[in-house]
């Protein structure tokens, strides 16, 4: 068996919310990401799914300073050109926003259904 599990800090720098065609509600995020203050920032995708994205709809702003631990997860698909393309992003489980003029203390972790069935 293989463990795969991230928790990741990093501020939101783009937030799309959308609905599939199922009516289900998806939060994709695009986190920055920086480990030490000389060295570029890194874009990280993160997507929120059903309650958890309902959640993160509301309580997510642009800018916010958010924890999201999660799963890492990769898409695959050929496009239009017929080329084989990749993405990884984080499926997250659970996110804090952190309240930066508070010294950084959350607001409330948030997680989704499955995460609080393990538990």
């Amino acid at each position: 068996m293989f463990f795969n599990r991230v928790i990741i800090a990093g501020r939101v720098i783009a937030k799309e919310t959308r609905q599939t065609s199922n009516n289900n509600l998806v939060v994709n995020l695009r986190l920055g990401v920086k480990e030490e203050k000389n060295v570029p920032l890194t874009h990280v995708d993160v997507v929120l799914w059903g309650k958890l994205a309902e959640q993160g709809d509301k309580k997510i702003e642009k800018d916010s300073v958010l924890v999201v631990e999660g799963v890492l997860r990769q898409d695959r698909w050929v496009n239009k050109e017929g080329e084989k393309r990749t993405k990884l992003y984080i499926k997250a489980n659970k996110f804090c926003v952190l309240d930066m003029n508070r010294g950084g203390q959350g607001e409330e972790t948030v997680e989704s259904e499955e995460e609080k069935k393990e538990e």
